[in-house]
């Protein structure tokens, strides 16, 4: 199975499984001859108008069924936005399966806001395709690299309940990297307790930053969280009519109603490729800068001021596009955003509307209402936008969606960079029998682009005070039974992180946990060296090799254990620290210090709770401060723990927990010399 949009075939669907062309009946041998049939007398007449609207109805607009409909696909649809209009209903009713994908990557020329540059595309989209499941699917994807450069595939968020841990895409760590013109197949089952909002992306040099990314989003069983309401079909039809009320067809864990689901990538953006941007950081002469960005994008797209740019590009701001949105007056809606952008934090806020937050990171979380929201690279957050007017936005209002970059991590002004770009939000009429029948709707309202050309919206942003700021720190689960938190069964891990421009790196801005910088060997990952006795810290003092070697930190041989992690920040920016095929409990983030680096203080230790936050993949651990996460590792495998700033993690700035090694099934390390030897001997041109 492809993205919505790809690869697949447009038919009409026909309630109740009829075929698309005309019945016919035979005479069955030695039956009775059929009776003629009777003559229409005026009093039918009166079904003729009745059947004919019966019939325009499901010409045009089948769906209003039961049946679950083609993801984010429609037979009219011309809004680009459609392949991120989720279809829930195609998945949350049916036993798990083999989700299949073919992903064909190339290197492509695009305009995505009026610039031109070389990009990565996954089937030919930006974001690649959205991948929807449900919890438990086992997920296949069949990757072919067309690109002048090896890749691979890191599936965000996800755990591996059966131990695949060769199928974390991990360059160095879990696999060689997928070489030009070479294939690789990622297949592993999801866990059937995990459900939200995940992504996939290249965990490979930079090519995050130029595309390589897309949704994954993952569906609860109808009996877990939300269903569709089996209402009559008349009902369903009357409801989409307008005829009768009805509830949202949603329904989450905690009462949250809502009828549609919309993923936004959202992310900044640089118009030279992330190569040409690391380079520059990587260099003595950024002084340790991040370079920071050109513009933030919304599902791949946005309008640019050429005016703007003090570079040499090649600007067309007719080739840029505002990302609009276009939703039903009358109906309820779930966002789900994912920050895919590399250096940035963003503050996503929809002007007359507040942001009912119900996930984060996967986990349902006790719903809080804010009017801004923070969502750092990484992160995942699902919210229900609710209009804070009188009734029901009106037919043909639009609001700004407000995607705002966090400039506390940006060293030097960027004149060329509007720091608060926008989307819109465009309310349409609800549908009427009328229009039904004029023909003019498409199938999926949802998908339908708003008409060119309509004015800007005039709304103003919201005035955030001081006590509505977004706190990510107090979230909760909303599972009260996930608010058991569990006691360690071992000594803390201390972790310092930080950048430094050592004379012996030529000055260059290397990252570093624990004085040890990244760099990992591409041919010889380290899942596959076994036993590890040789680059393993078995908790003697380490060399102080500056880089010379990963670190990589075994938590147990063969059992689980429950350990925190102290990780200070010795620098003057924000980490948003992600874990590999694990969550954990953020139990305590401390705010920044005003003097000195703000780390733990072993002998004012800071008060822990008792109740479990909700569990998160990725936190931000604010600059000159420190965080304590405690995290159950429970699934075999080298994961990796890394900030999730490009740069950051591409200058070193990471390490590895080896998760009970004993218990790796030998077949992911068998897997890893696979893909080793197909890297191998593409390198060698067999």
């Amino acid at each position: 199975m492809g993205d919505q949009n790809d690869g697949i075939e447009l038919t009409r669907r026909v309630p109740n499984g009829e075929s698309d062309g005309a019945a016919h009946s035979h005479p069955t041998p030695g039956a009775e001859p059929s009776k003629p049939a009777r003559s229409w007398v005026p009093s039918h007449r009166i079904l003729l108008p009745i059947l004919t609207v019966i019939s325009t109805i499901l010409l045009i607009y089948p769906n209003l069924f039961s049946l679950p409909s083609l993801p984010g696909l429609s037979l009219f649809a011309t809004d680009p936005n459609a392949r991120f209009y989720l279809s829930p209903s195609a998945h949350t009713h049916r036993p798990p399966r083999i989700q299949s994908y073919d992903f064909v990557v190339r290197e492509e020329t695009r305009w995505p806001d009026g610039v031109k540059k070389q990009v990565f595309t996954i089937n030919g989209l930006m974001p690649g395709p959205t991948i929807e499941m449900r919890s438990g699917d086992t997920l296949t994807i069949r990757l072919k690299n067309e690109m002048s450069e090896g890749t691979s595939l890191h599936f965000h968020g996800l755990w591996h309940p059966d131990g695949t841990v060769s199928q974390d895409g991990a360059i160095g760590l879990t696999q060689c990297p997928v070489p030009p013109n070479g294939t690789m197949t990622y297949e592993f089952r999801t866990d059937p307790t995990q459900a939200g909002t995940f992504w996939y992306h290249s965990h490979h040099t930079t090519q995050r930053a130029d595309g390589l990314f897309g949704a994954l989003i993952i569906h609860p069983p109808a009996a877990e969280s939300h269903r569709v309401h089996q209402e009559p079909r008349w009902s369903r039809i009357g409801a989409e009519l307008g005829l009768a009320k009805r509830d949202a067809s949603q329904v989450g864990p905690d009462g949250s109603q809502w009828d549609e689901e919309i993923v936004l990538h959202i992310g900044d953006w640089f118009h030279r490729t992330g190569k040409v941007m690391f380079d520059w950081y990587w260099n003595k002469g950024s002084g340790g800068m991040e370079p920071v960005p050109d513009n933030a994008l919304v599902n791949g797209v946005q309008l640019y001021d050429c005016q703007r740019s003090v570079r040499r590009i090649t600007c067309d701001a007719s080739k840029g596009t505002r990302p609009t949105y276009t939703l039903r007056a009358d109906k309820i809606y779930k966002l789900r955003f994912i920050n895919t952008g590399s250096l940035a934090q963003s503050f996503i806020s929809v002007d007359e509307h507040e942001l009912y937050v119900v996930e984060a990171d996967g986990t349902n979380i006790d719903p809080v209402t804010v009017r801004e929201l923070a969502v750092a690279p990484g992160q995942r957050y699902a919210v229900i936008l609710r209009y804070v007017g009188e009734g029901k936005p009106l037919p043909g209002a639009r609001f700004w969606l407000r995607h705002r970059l966090d400039q506390s991590c940006f060293k030097y002004p960027n004149m060329a960079l509007d720091p608060t770009p926008k989307a819109i939000i465009h309310y349409t009429a609800p549908r009427t029998v009328a229009s039904l029948l004029s023909g003019l709707l498409p199938v999926s309202p949802s998908a339908t682009a708003a008409e060119p050309g309509l004015p800007e919206p005039t709304t103003s942003k919201w005035n955030i005070t001081e006590e509505e700021v977004f706190d990510a720190r107090m979230l909760l689960p909303l599972d009260l039974a996930a608010r058991e938190l569990p006691e360690p069964t071992m000594d803390p891990i201390v972790l310092y992180v930080t950048t430094v421009k050592f004379p012996q790196n030529g000055h260059l801005p290397w990252g570093y946990v624990n004085n040890t910088s990244w760099r990992p060997n591409e041919q010889a990952p380290l899942l596959m060296q076994f036993p590890p006795e040789d680059w393993m810290d078995t908790g003697r003092p380490l060399p102080q090799a500056w880089g010379k070697h990963e670190y990589v930190v075994q938590t147990s041989k063969n059992e689980s254990v429950v350990v925190d992690l102290i990780i200070n920040n010795l620098e003057d920016g924000l980490h948003p620290f992600h874990m590999h095929g694990h969550h954990f409990w953020p139990l305590h983030v401390a705010d920044s210090a005003r003097y000195g680096w703000g780390s733990y203080h072993w002998d004012y230790p800071p008060t822990l709770p008792t109740t479990a936050p909700a569990m998160r993949d990725t936190m931000v651990i604010p600059l000159r401060s420190y965080a304590v996460f405690r995290v159950k590792f429970d699934s075999p495998g080298m994961w990796m723990f890394h900030c999730h700033v490009l740069v950051h993690l591409k200058s070193g700035m990471a390490m590895t927990f080896d998760v009970m090694p004993d218990l790796v099934p030998e077949r992911e390390r068998q897997k890893v010399r696979e893909s080793c030897a197909a890297y191998s001997d593409a390198s060698l041109g067999v």
